[in-house]
């Protein structure tokens, strides 16, 4: 995957991104995570509900993340992802009483750039088009790691990104 050249602009933008940022804008190198999911949707099969966000609403404990769908497969467009500004501290915000800022349909070629201290993020499960058949979508999560935070051996690929 890290040969493909659209996967090379993927890091390579979301690196430009992160270098507007004065904390990293001198930074030789920046630690960059690659994760690709596949969530599955199957309402035959117990368990598989196609939960893209099982925890809820959360945070990742990064910088920046960015979220990015690389394809679906059988997939109603009726899911949304939901992006939420967290309180003057970054705490949690209430899901009774907040709206959303962003809320849109992540299709694939869609991908949304967050502040992850700054911002909150959810999504709906997903379902099938064609009840008869599974479905699917592919995500690919791009992330900056905070301070303390750096990337473990086995949470996805690491990517040390230097300046172009």
């Amino acid at each position: 995957m890290a040969s493909e050249p659209a996967f090379n602009e993927i890091v390579h933008r979301f690196c430009n991104y992160v270098r507007m940022d004065p904390r990293f804008a001198r930074r030789p190198f920046l630690d960059v995570g690659v994760h690709v999911i596949r969530i599955k949707s199957d309402e035959s099969v117990p368990d598989m509900r196609g939960q893209v966000v099982p925890e809820g609403m959360h945070q990742d404990g990064f910088d920046y993340v960015a979220l990015g769908c690389l394809g679906s497969v059988n997939v109603k467009k009726d899911w949304r992802t939901y992006v939420f500004a967290g309180g003057p501290d970054g705490s949690k915000p209430d899901v009774e009483t907040e709206e959303p800022f962003f809320s849109h349909h992540l299709g694939p070629g869609s991908m949304i750039f967050l502040d992850d201290a700054k911002c909150w993020h959810d999504a709906d499960d997903l379902h099938q088009a064609d009840a008869s058949k599974p479905g699917w979508i592919d995500l690919i999560v791009v992330t900056l790691a905070a301070e303390g935070n750096m990337q473990e051996k086995g949470a996805g690929m690491s990517v040390q990104y230097l300046s172009r």
